[in-house]
């Protein structure tokens, strides 16, 4: 099954088994509907007993990690949530994951790349756009230059203006 990158834990919080951890998502509540995580490279499930949100940064309690010493193996572990525990995502909201890899259109179905990176920014998201002569693009993801994204076919069509594509 599909796994889904949330966080990465950062460093323990206290002496009683918290977590620090740097979230890769923009919507922190993920966390909260998680009952389990898994930890990177291993097919460990850990039951999410608490989590708490300051300044950005996520909280964890895991279920019998109630010691320093039984969160010290999770230092810098990566964090995921799997297809049968993740909350319905609406309409026009996407797992980064399942972005990288789009092949890139124009309006005119001219194909110009392949999406191959996603930067988070707090103005907005930018993709970034390998295209067929190699060169690096960015385009923001905002609705006037990402008109649609068809996750069937795996297409993104985008409406550059004047620059945002070398030529």
């Amino acid at each position: 099954m599909k796994q889904y990158r949330i966080g990465t834990i950062v460093k323990p919080h206290g002496l009683k088994g918290e977590v620090k951890v740097y979230p890769h998502t923009d919507d922190l509540s993920r966390f909260e509907d998680a009952t389990y995580l898994i930890v990177g490279g291993t097919e460990e499930k850990l039951e999410v007993q608490s989590t708490r949100e300051q300044k950005g940064m996520i909280f964890l309690k895991f279920k019998d990690k109630n010691t320093i010493e039984s969160i010290e193996y999770l230092l810098r572990k990566e964090l995921y949530v799997d297809g049968d525990n993740m909350r319905e995502l609406e309409e026009d909201e996407y797992m980064i994951d399942t972005l990288i890899g789009l092949e890139v259109y124009l309006e005119d179905d001219t194909k110009i790349g392949v999406v191959t990176d996603f930067l988070q920014y707090t103005a907005n998201d930018v993709f970034v756009i390998t295209l067929e002569s190699g060169q690096k693009a960015m385009i923001p993801f905002l609705k006037q230059f990402v008109p649609k994204i068809d996750m069937e076919h795996q297409k993104m069509r985008i409406r550059p203006i004047k620059g945002m594509i070398e030529e």
